[in-house]
């Protein structure tokens, strides 16, 4: 081995040794009756491994430390166990912890429910309200909505009807678009339901009808009260038709005359509206399409459905409901019954 190649060896190991043991050569120490090749830089000696199974020897965090999020999290685990005073012990550290307003209004929800549990209405209500002010933007819409709906909840125990009904107008005018604003909608006309109240509301909107032909609002009620709670297709379809005269380019209104023609069964003028809304909305075209699909059957044209049928499944195989779809028309067409249940499930979610 030459003196050149011995020095690179020497190199090599003394890295080595040093990543292995922690320690080197320094200049001037001396190795097998040869200068060491150099200066090595120390290095850390790597942490030890920990045994499968064991836990890593390191000191617990203080529990005055501790932030709020761990309370939170232990709070969420004993609700999973019906553990509710360990629970309600927790969220209450945790919202004591908090002291970002929006981080805390979750945790204000959740003790907020707990004291309901206990019937504590009287300290709930403050925490409710809190989780309905200060519900942070990024999970406004799930948050808002428990909270309002708890809210509410709260003040029909507390023998508050007025409150209640309050809280559910708040929210329906309020929303942020009209999906939020059709749901609050809806929970209203289920409360109206529960007190015993729905023939009344409904007389009121129909009465704001004949004042005034344009009243948007009392449209949209009584659009879902005829819809779906109190069927009665031709009422729903003349308050449809008007909600789109007054708002030609709103596809909320356009899909309640969708369902509206569907309801009276003019499946023909329904065909025609779906033809538009693709065009309109070339994102939704597969809905569309199944919907589309569902309406031929509905209407006897099963021969049509089939080679509509074939069209879509053409268009590619990355969106798999379209064989599914496609498999429901063949099947309606061959057995001459109702609307398979592939069938079914797309035009409820549509």
């Amino acid at each position: 081995m030459g003196p050149g190649l011995g020095r690179r060896v020497g190199t090599v190991l003394s890295v080595v040794t040093v990543s292995l043991f922690g320690r080197g050569s320094t200049a001037g120490e001396t190795k097998g009756g040869r200068p060491a090749p150099g200066p090595v830089a120390p290095v850390a000696r790597p942490p030890a491994a920990v045994p499968m199974g064991e836990l890593p020897d390191t000191p617990e965090t203080p529990v005055e430390k501790l932030p709020a999020q761990f309370f939170a999290a232990m709070g969420q685990a004993c609700l999973q166990y019906a553990q509710w005073t360990k629970a309600e012990e927790c969220f209450r550290e945790a919202y004591a912890r908090e002291k970002d307003a929006a981080a805390r209004a979750d945790y204000a929800f959740s003790l907020g429910k707990l004291l309901m549990r206990r019937k504590d209405y009287e300290k709930a209500l403050p925490l409710l309200e809190e989780a309905v002010k200060n519900a942070p933007e990024a999970s406004r819409g799930i948050l808002m909505r428990r909270s309002r709906l708890a809210l509410a909840a709260l003040h029909e125990r507390m023998k508050e009807p007025e409150k209640a009904e309050a809280v559910y107008q708040e929210w329906a005018k309020e929303a942020a678009n009209p999906m939020e604003a059709e749901m609050a909608r809806r929970e209203l006309i289920r409360y109206w339901q529960r007190v015993d109240k729905l023939d009344a509301a409904v007389a009121r909107y129909e009465a704001a009808l004949k004042a005034k032909a344009d009243d948007k609002g009392a449209l949209e009620m009584l659009g879902l009260v005829y819809g779906s709670v109190k069927p009665d297709p031709q009422r729903a379809l003349a308050v449809a038709e008007k909600l789109v005269e007054l708002q030609p380019q709103d596809r909320g209104a356009a899909m309640q005359l969708l369902a509206a023609y569907e309801q009276a069964a003019k499946y023909d003028k329904a065909i025609e509206l779906v033809s538009k809304l693709t065009e309109r909305f070339p994102e939704e075209a597969d809905p569309l399409s199944f919907r589309l699909a569902y309406l031929y059957i509905r209407s006897g044209q099963k021969e049509r459905a089939k080679e509509f049928a074939a069209k879509v499944v053409a268009k590619g195989p990355e969106v798999s409901q379209r064989h599914s779809v496609a498999a429901g028309v063949y099947l309606s067409g061959s057995r001459g019954g109702g609307l398979p249940g592939p069938m079914r499930k797309c035009k409820q979610r549509i």
